[in-house]
């Protein structure tokens, strides 16, 4: 099976980025911080991040910080990273420049909402996979998942549950900068794991396209390049009843857009992006 991979891959950092209770003087990163009110999309972040996780959490139970890092590097007990999470206080560092990166929000909100300071593969890779960013760091210390079992039945994407829905079609260009998350779903309906065969990106590649999407404008809906996610294999696997997700973050303009989603070869109905001041 080929391990899913993205064709824009988000980088977090070569160091860790959680921190465990500081013994002594409380642990904070070098450069000047301050505490940073919570935007309002990041309830809807915290939300998103919650219902992957599986795990209650309230987002009032964490303090944001800001931290004036023009490389976009946080330095914290002498490592590198793009964010931090410290359990002491329950606190999560970002740079300035960066308070409004879903990927990087939501990575540091599943730090706090599980309570761990490092990357376990059930929450990161296969309960948050998709939702979450996860780098080679980040999977490296998650360890490997458990193998899908390759017994079930070859099925077709059409076979399955496939939604997609954005968290806004109205977002607003004031208070988040046009920044929309779109989310796609699929869902195996059956109670045993099944294959799905996938149609590669061209005929006899080696890779086949998973999650994806197609943007244009209302006025004019012809469609660019896609975005998508690609396995380097001609089937995965889900366990019985499972979903997987995958969220884009991607920004509009002032104007009218027309996003069409789709896992592999099942197209969905496109969804209808109006922009507001």
């Amino acid at each position: 099976m080929g391990r899913l991979l993205t064709a824009v891959f988000l980088i977090l950092g070569t160091g860790a980025c959680a921190a465990p209770r500081a013994a002594g003087a409380p642990l904070a990163p070098l450069g000047r911080s301050w505490i940073v009110p919570t935007l309002g999309l990041y309830q809807e972040w915290w939300d998103k991040t919650v219902a992957c996780s599986g795990q209650p959490g309230r987002m009032t139970d964490v303090t944001f910080y800001a931290v004036d890092a023009p490389g976009g590097a946080i330095e914290l007990a002498g490592e590198m990273a793009h964010a931090w999470w410290v359990r002491e206080g329950n606190r999560i560092y970002l740079p300035a420049n960066a308070l409004g990166e879903e990927w990087l929000v939501r990575h540091e909100m599943l730090h706090a909402i599980v309570g761990t300071i490092g990357h376990p593969a059930e929450d990161f890779q296969r309960r948050c996979g998709g939702v979450v960013a996860c780098d080679p760091t980040c999977l490296s210390e998650g360890g490997v998942l458990p193998p899908p079992d390759t017994t079930g039945p070859i099925v077709r994407p059409v076979d399955l549950d496939v939604t997609a829905q954005v968290d806004s079609t109205r977002p607003s260009l004031a208070r988040d900068s046009g920044w929309v998350a779109l989310t796609i779903a699929v869902r195996n309906p059956r109670a045993t794991a099944v294959r799905i065969r996938l149609t590669p990106v061209q005929p006899q590649y080696f890779a086949s396209a998973t999650y994806g999407y197609y943007t244009g404008y209302c006025e004019s809906p012809i469609f660019g390049n896609p975005s998508y996610s690609y396995v380097e294999d001609s089937t995965i696997v889900l366990g019985a009843g499972e979903t997987q997700r995958t969220v884009y973050d991607f920004q509009v303009w002032d104007v009218c857009t027309v996003v069409k989603p789709f896992f592999n070869s099942d197209t969905l109905q496109s969804i209808r992006i109006e922009p507001q001041p």
